[in-house]
């Protein structure tokens, strides 16, 4: 009788450990799908540092877009209310203008252009000054066959236009506007069909594109990556400005900060952020750690301040990430779901008004990247987060808010799998439902 009793208590025993166990790691045992994948999690409350569920949450991940938390964290640390257009200096009747990686300069999306002002009204001859920029327009493992994706723009130290062609496109007459409107003669449209899922192609070696009208389901404005140069800074520029604009090599004894060196202000810092968060903007995300190193340095670089970054971040977690971008196309980045837990801790702690902090993130069922993501939840949001999508992999870290009035952070990362992304998708969001619904 007693060792019947000993064996009910321990089978009970098990059913109740099932029964009481996390709800959200439970619920990633029932889900098949995250068991034949690559799956990291990871929820945290802020409030107790508690974890409350995790899984691989120390094993590394391909990040992707998710990169850009940390890009945002560190624009919001070392970017001051305004980022830096250039910096500048006179000799005579000449200004002498460097560039400092500022993504809004004549950027279509940017209405603010002090720097534009400037050149248009001075008298004294724009000498723009190269060589303060010397990494690769493509950054470290990027895939060099998306050179013509609206999301593999290049980097440079004194970009224009977003360094991409904008072409809006009217369906109803097959007519076209191109933006900056001096690439117009080396645009054509095709009389063929379209060429694989471009609506806009360009060629691999220079800025002759090709509009595929077939292509075209709505009238959406497509952006097209520019074939990056100094020829082509001087002829937009020209052609803006309508006045000669002149590149020079910058000599040795320019490349130190000088006494009489000026800055020009760029874009507001909060502004440029919140495009880059909710849209997912490579370019910008790119362009804002230069932005950031040409506080701290003459020589402007990606690679510098991340790694100021991770010194300054290394005691805040066992293992530090392998980090080579700003917008995440890189393959070569490692991430965990602690990494951009960590992080978002961080960033709760700092600011004082949770709202504005959540105001950088796209919205579920609302805004971003996650218009479409829990839609019905749309009339009353509960999380903010940020995506990050390659071939096989989507991850998603941020903030969920609970029934009970909580505030959790989570880091969501899938890798490797095979099935369609809404599947994973989908599997996601019942995880995010449950937590919602029991904390």
């Amino acid at each position: 009788m007693i060792r019947y009793c000993i064996i009910i208590l321990i089978i009970t025993t098990g059913i109740f450990k099932t029964q009481g166990q996390n709800k959200v790691e439970y619920a990633f045992d029932t889900v098949k799908l995250f068991k034949e994948n690559f799956t990291g999690f990871m929820l945290y409350d802020p409030e107790t540092g508690d974890t409350i569920a995790s899984i691989n949450e120390k094993k590394f991940f391909n990040p992707a877009s998710n990169v850009k938390i940390f890009t945002f964290y560190t624009a919001l640390k070392l970017i001051p209310e305004y980022l830096s257009s250039c910096h500048y200096f006179y000799r005579g009747d000449t200004v002498y203008i460097m560039g400092t990686g500022d993504p809004t300069f004549l950027h279509p999306d940017f209405e603010e252009q002090p720097l534009l002002e400037y050149l248009k009204h001075t008298e004294k001859t724009i000498v723009f000054l190269t060589g303060n920029y010397e990494e690769d327009h493509y950054g470290p493992g990027w895939a060099w066959d998306d050179y013509t994706y609206f999301f593999s723009n290049e980097r440079a130290s004194f970009p224009v236009c977003g360094n991409a062609l904008r072409v809006d496109f009217n369906r109803k007459d097959s007519t076209f506007n191109v933006y900056p409107d001096y690439f117009l003669p080396s645009t054509m449209v095709s009389k063929n069909g379209g060429r694989g899922i471009y609506r806009v192609s360009r060629n691999i070696t220079d800025n002759t594109f090709t509009i595929f009208p077939s292509m075209f389901y709505n009238d959406d404005p497509v952006n097209v990556p520019l074939d990056y140069d100094d020829q082509v800074l001087t002829c937009i520029l020209e052609d803006t400005l309508q006045k000669p604009v002149f590149i020079r090599r910058m000599p040795e004894e320019f490349r130190s900060h000088h006494k009489d060196e000026l800055v020009m202000r760029g874009g507001r810092k909060d502004t440029v952020l919140k495009k880059m968060m909710i849209e997912s903007d490579n370019f910008i995300a790119e362009q804002l750690l230069i932005n950031a190193s040409s506080f701290y340095t003459d020589s402007l670089s990606t690679e510098l301040i991340i790694k100021k970054m991770q010194d300054t971040l290394a005691e805040k977690w066992e293992k530090a990430p392998i980090w080579r971008d700003g917008s995440g196309l890189s393959r070569y980045n490692l991430f965990s779901p602690i990494h951009f837990v960590t992080i978002l801790d961080l960033l709760y702690d700092e600011f004082e008004d949770k709202e504005e902090l959540m105001s950088y993130f796209p919205v579920a069922g609302q805004t971003g990247t996650l218009k479409y993501f829990l839609k019905d939840t749309a009339d009353n949001p509960y999380l903010w987060g940020k995506t990050g999508s390659l071939n096989n992999n989507f991850n998603m870290s941020g903030y969920i808010k609970t029934k009970s009035g909580k505030t959790l952070i989570f880091s969501f990362m899938n890798n490797h799998y095979t099935e369609k992304t809404s599947i994973v998708k989908g599997k996601m969001e019942t995880i995010f439902k449950v937590i919602h619904e029991n904390y």
